[in-house]
């Protein structure tokens, strides 16, 4: 999960520049909530590990949109793991998701309310690059 802080893209509207991005790219609202949206799965978007930073990026051509560095030692216990056994990641972005202070509550009525998209994205393992 990740927040976005960008400027909107209609004023009436509020939504954020990221979110309204990453919906072109076929991330959708949900009102499912996280512990259950399964979807969109998006073939257009990978996930990549690269040594201990995760690269989200545009499939087949592997251009970067996003880079996070070092989540190795951020993630919280078994999750690395658990996406290589999975192999797919449920991501959410969104404007004012709180994560210094987590809650799922909040995150999931974000999702309902459109100002917070979710999609599945496969995930590729791969060596460090150089930057």
């Amino acid at each position: 999960m990740w927040e976005r802080t960008a400027v909107s893209v209609d004023l009436a509207q509020g939504e954020d520049l990221g979110v309204a991005w990453y919906r072109g790219q076929g991330f959708q609202a949900s009102e499912a909530g996280i512990a259950t949206t399964t979807g969109p799965l998006l073939t257009n978007v990978t996930l990549a590990v690269r040594g201990r930073d995760l690269v989200l990026e545009s499939a087949p051509e592997h251009r970067a949109l996003e880079q996070f560095d070092d989540v190795v030692s951020t993630a919280p216990p078994g999750w690395l793991a658990a996406v290589r056994v999975g192999g797919r990641c449920l991501l959410v972005v969104g404007e004012t998701l709180g994560l210094e202070r987590a809650s799922v509550a909040r995150i999931d009525a974000l999702l309902a309310g459109g100002r917070a998209v979710a999609a599945v994205v496969g995930v590729e393992w791969r060596e460090a690059e150089s930057r």
